[in-house]
């Protein structure tokens, strides 16, 4: 492919904190989701009414 060994190195770096970036951002954006979902894993048989609605569909 004609690359050098630092370059291969470079892109693999950069593609790396791309990737990690993104996955944080992914966090950030479904972290709603995650915090009840968790809560409804830990709640056993209580319903936490706040969780039941769906924010995307909710906003339109």
């Amino acid at each position: 492919m004609g690359l050098t060994k630092a370059t291969c190195i470079w892109i693999h770096s950069k593609a790396g904190i791309l990737i990690v970036i993104l996955i944080v951002v992914h966090l950030i954006l479904h972290g709603q989701w995650i915090i009840c979902t968790t809560k409804k894993f830990f709640r056993k048989g209580k319903k936490n009414t706040i969780c039941e609605t769906n924010t995307v569909t909710d906003k339109v």
